[in-house]
């Protein structure tokens, strides 16, 4: 990530860090919600893999 980063002015860094962290931060909301702990064996495989893919669904799929 540092080779990505090399030229960059430090406007462009601090906003580079920023958005890392807000990335991490609502990983962390994902991975630590409830929700997970409901589920279980498949269900739990099927529920992830369609989080993964969310942005593969069209707009009225996900609206219905």
């Amino acid at each position: 990530m540092e080779a990505a980063r090399q030229g960059l002015g430090e406007e462009h860094l601090a906003e580079s860090a920023r958005l890392e962290e807000a990335e991490r931060q609502a990983a962390h909301a994902v991975w630590a919600d409830g929700y997970w702990a409901e589920l279980s064996g498949e269900d739990l495989v099927a529920a992830r893999s369609r989080l993964q893919h969310i942005d593969d669904e069209p707009v009225a799929a996900a609206a219905a």
